[in-house]
């Protein structure tokens, strides 16, 4: 339940945190987005920037950490390989491809790193896996020398039985070892992501999908999918993007449809208990994790907010009134979006609301001065964060919000239309996204 503070520069410089890894010492390390790689000491939890891979290649981007059993920090990148780190902070190696007539690996962008029950090193690529052994050599897989259907690898695992369970962007594979055969049987055969994986007490394995959750028999090989209530077809999204078990649960997280729960050993899942009558465009919940104090905030268009106690299944609604008033600008809220400073903005039919998990409090982002009124008149329908710290928001039929990173550090609500845009072909703005540049 402690707070971990770090470095100033965390909120506003290290961006997206993409992994966490305790080493042999109890330490907690944190990678950020932007090259920077926090250490955290125990018991204090005291965290200091201790490894700044962006100090030599400025442009580089963290995808993925994990520490070995042998106490080395492995760090995955977006485009330029794999750092073997020490504890000390030291590069110890750096694998990357600069000839392609002399690759070590099957690709320069890394997505998972896992270490196996023989101490091999996985880096799942965007063009197959590569898994460095114990002499320090590579072994690579991809589709023109194994059983692969897709090269993206997006999960890997390991299970009781030494099965290699290998999801990618367009199926689910297993084996022992190589050639990973597309897994197949006569209860159907999985053609879609596959992002996730979860080993149940019992062997289990539970299989995340962008069509939803399997569950497979590890004794018959069968492969069922999971009952899931599901709204209707033509509104239904059932990518699972991260699942977790915690509380005597598995725990899904979809790309846009919220949060359900599944009570092994059955199949059936029982969801969260939301109002029925609330429709759910929005819900930020694309990744789980088992923290002590955990909730997910879920947005509509209708009936404001749940915050969702996931350890016990609690769920509080904090809404307006039959009238529309109350500590939301409006009950109908298209966007949600969480800050790099935690706050969680909201884009409603009359502007901006903002919900703080400290405080657990939500209130009306009410403009600094009478340039920015506009702003509580204007229907927000997308918010983003760009590696700055700016905040821009797009709207129906007024173009672009640009909220800029002095002014919010500031505590100034104060928001400037973004008025010529020549590729910008609309004044309404249904989504954003960051680039890595």
């Amino acid at each position: 339940d402690k707070q971990i503070d770090m470095e100033l520069d965390l909120v506003d410089n290290v961006g997206t945190i993409v992994g966490f890894a305790e080493d042999l010492h109890h330490n907690l390390w944190v990678a950020g987005a932007r090259g920077k790689i926090f250490k955290c000491d125990r018991p204090l939890l005291v965290c200091t920037v201790e490894i700044d891979l962006s100090r030599t290649t400025p442009a580089l981007r963290i995808s993925t950490l994990t520490i070995d059993p042998n106490n080395r920090i492995w760090v995955g990148t977006e485009s330029r390989g794999a750092y073997l780190l020490d504890v000390a902070g030291s590069i110890s190696k750096h694998f990357i491809n600069l000839e392609e007539n002399n690759a070590v690996l099957t690709d320069n962008s890394i997505r998972r790193i896992f270490v196996d029950r023989k101490e091999r090193i996985w880096l799942g690529t965007d063009k197959g896996i590569s898994i460095y052994d114990e002499i320090g050599e590579f072994a690579k897989f991809n589709s023109t020398n194994s059983e692969l259907a897709d090269e993206t690898i997006l999960g890997v695992l390991e299970d009781t039985n030494n099965n290699f369970w290998i999801g990618s962007y367009f199926g689910l594979h297993v084996g022992r070892e190589s050639p990973f055969e597309s897994f197949n049987e006569k209860s159907g055969l999985v053609k879609t992501g596959t992002t996730s994986f979860s080993e149940g007490s019992s062997g289990e394995i539970w299989v995340g999908t962008y069509k939803g959750l399997y569950k497979i028999n590890p004794r018959t090989d069968n492969l069922s999918s999971v009952d899931i209530n599901t709204p209707p077809k033509e509104i239904e999204d059932r990518r699972i993007m991260s699942l977790e078990q915690t509380g005597g649960k598995l725990w899904l997280g979809y790309k846009s449809r919220g949060v359900d729960s599944v009570r092994p050993p059955t199949n059936k899942v029982a969801e969260t208990p939301l109002d029925p009558l609330a429709v759910i465009p929005s819900i930020p919940a694309s990744d789980l994790e088992p923290y002590n104090k955990s909730h997910l905030l879920v947005s509509t268009f209708g009936n404001g907010i749940y915050l969702i106690n996931t350890e016990n299944d609690s769920v509080e609604n904090i809404a307006n009134d039959s009238a529309d008033i109350g500590p939301l600008s409006s009950n109908k809220i298209f966007t949600s979006f969480q800050t790099t400073s935690g706050e969680v903005l909201l884009g409603t039919i009359r502007g901006l609301s903002v919900y703080s998990p400290e405080a657990n409090k939500v209130s009306i982002l009410e403009p600094h001065d009478a340039e920015s009124a506009f702003i509580s008149t204007v229907q927000v329908l997308s918010i983003t964060e760009d590696l700055l710290g700016n905040v821009w928001f797009g709207t129906q039929n007024a173009g672009l919000i640009l909220w800029a990173h002095n002014e919010r550090k500031a505590g100034r609500n104060i928001f400037k239309r973004i008025k010529t845009l020549p590729d910008l072909p609309s004044s309404t703005v249904y989504a954003m996204e960051t680039a890595d540049d």
